[in-house]
Formats: C-alpha cells, sequence, structure tokens
C-alpha cells in the first residue's frame, strides 16, 4: 500500500510567494496522522494580521477533526484515497482564502517501516506530538457522558439497535439515551457541534434515519408519536448557527434540539417508565 504526506502551508501575503511551513498531513500503514508545529505556528502569527491568525487556528482545528473522523472509521481508510484527499484540502482553503497552501501528496518511497515520528523529525526536525486543542473546561463529549449517569434509572444508555429491528438503517446504530413514558419513545443523542461541518451533518442524518425507523416501529405497534432530542451546546461558529436555525426552521424536522445545559430539566419533566421497558419492547 502506498504511503503519502502532504505539507500544509501559510502564505501570508497572497502578493508575494512566501510561504511558511506549519504542518503535515500523512497516510502510514493506512492510519492518518495530523502533526502541527508550534515553533512554526508561532513564526507565522508574527507576518499575519490578528483575525487571519484566528482563522488559521480555526482551520487547523478543522483538518484535525477531520483527520480525527478518519481515524474512528470502523474500517481504516487510506488518507489520499478518493474521497479523502483534496476534498479535505481543498475545501479548507477555500473556506479561509486562500491563506493555506498544500503540497501535492507525496508518496513515501523509504523502504521498510515508516513512522510518523521519524518522518517529522526529517522534515520539521521536531518531536511528533498530537495535535492538542486550547481547552478551558471539559469538552462537550465528557460533560455530556456525565449527564447521561444521572438518568440511567429511566433512561436506557448506549442502546444498539439492528437494521432488523429498525427498517431505516442499514448498519447497527449506537444511541446515546432511550426510554418510554407512557407508550411513547423519548430519545436523547449528543451533537458535538465543535466537530468538523461534514461529520456533524452525518451525525444529523443518521439520527434522522433512526428517528424515522422508531416511530414506524412505534406506529406499527400501536404505540404513540415519540419525542426526540439533539443535545447540544449553544452553536458558536456560524456554520453550527446556520445550520440550527434552518433546521428549526423546518417544520418538518423529525427532532427537536435541546441545550445541554437544559438536558435535565426535560428529563425531569417526562413522566418515563423504568429503563428496562425499552428492552423488552425490542425483545
Amino acid at each position: 500500500m502506498k504511503q503519502f504526506y502532504s505539507l500544509i502551508y501559510v502564505k501570508p501575503n497572497v502578493l508575494t510567494d512566501e510561504l511558511i511551513l506549519v504542518g503535515m498531513i500523512a497516510g502510514i500503514q493506512n492510519t492518518p496522522y495530523f502533526f502541527l508545529s508550534e515553533v512554526r505556528m508561532r513564526l507565522a502569527k508574527k507576518s499575519l494580521k490578528v483575525s487571519q491568525f484566528e482563522s488559521l487556528k480555526n482551520s487547523m482545528m478543522l483538518i484535525h477533526g477531520e483527520i480525527e473522523d478518519l481515524s474512528r472509521m470502523p474500517e481504516s481508510l487510506p488518507l489520499f484515497d478518493h474521497p479523502y484527499s483534496y476534498e479535505i484540502l481543498q475545501k479548507t482553503s477555500i473556506f479561509k482564502k486562500n491563506l493555506l497552501v498544500y503540497s501535492n501528496p507525496s508518496e513515501i518511497v523509504e523502504q521498510g517501516k515508516i513512522e510518523i515520528n521519524k518522518l517529522v523529525k526529517v522534515i520539521f526536525n521536531e518531536k511528533y506530538q498530537s495535535f492538542q486543542e486550547d481547552k478551558k473546561e471539559p469538552g462537550f463529549r465528557s460533560k455530556w457522558i456525565n449527564n447521561q449517569k444521572l438518568t440511567e434509572h429511566n433512561l436506557r444508555r448506549k442502546l444498539t439497535l439492528s437494521p432488523d429491528q429498525i427498517q431505516t438503517i442499514f448498519f447497527p446504530h449506537q444511541i446515546d439515551l432511550i426510554g418510554v413514558y407512557g407508550n411513547r419513545f423519548v430519545t436523547f443523542h449528543g451533537l458535538d457541534l465543535h466537530s468538523a461541518p461534514r461529520t456533524v451533518e452525518k451525525n444529523i442524518f443518521e439520527f434522522s434515519r433512526l428517528v424515522r425507523g422508531l416511530e414506524e416501529y412505534a406506529n406499527a405497534r400501536e404505540m404513540g408519536k415519540g419525542d426526540h432530542f439533539l443535545v447540544v451546546e449553544s452553536p458558536r461558529s456560524p456554520f453550527a448557527k446556520d445550520l440550527i436555525a434552518k433546521l428549526d426552521a423546518n417544520t418538518n424536522t423529525a427532532f427537536k434540539f435541546v441545550k445541554l445545559s437544559d438536558f435535565q430539566k426535560v428529563v425531569s419533566a417526562l413522566s418515563l417508565n423504568e429503563s428496562n421497558q425499552v428492552v423488552e419492547i425490542f425483545q
């Protein structure tokens, strides 16, 4: 299998050819990697306006999110196989008005096993370390998990539903929380709006299919229409704000958004049955 890397440059001035090397993405042994040089980022900062540098940091977070999404896929995919090669690179540079420039993917021709540590050392003369986002508080996923633990008496956590049970899905799908009140389903699923836009859209699409299937399942068993929620933090990015506004305005949307800070209030307002009833329904 071919192995590749692509270098990431900052272009401080569109009128000149100056480029500052700041990072790299690589596909090694079917595993995607992202490296960002803090030393070179500090150098780039000196040549950029404050707004440009903030845009640059956001771009790095987007790339990091894309690479993380690839690495979590059930079946690993070569980073530079279609459609993951130029799709990631082109859309980020377009969004950032050509602040970023990417080298064409270069094949690693060294014989034997190549490691990301060695590649970073050769190109950057630095030690490889994974990208660390600046976080002043726990991330969404951590806070969402802690909230879920408070509802275990009447909401079933991490229930996996199969295509045999739910006709609208094509592979087993795990839902964060599912319960029953009266004769209706209630579901809650966390959505991290800080993920890459493609991941956010994919998760919304998959949850919509699952909700549609649950309602068909319930209707076939003469159950009532359920309530379904995507749990989110307040959107900060223009993409997230616009997406939620559009979905909220769509009267055909099969679910509602609920803020993480309001999650416990929503659960308390529902007269939920015992969580074991969920398992009984799907037996």
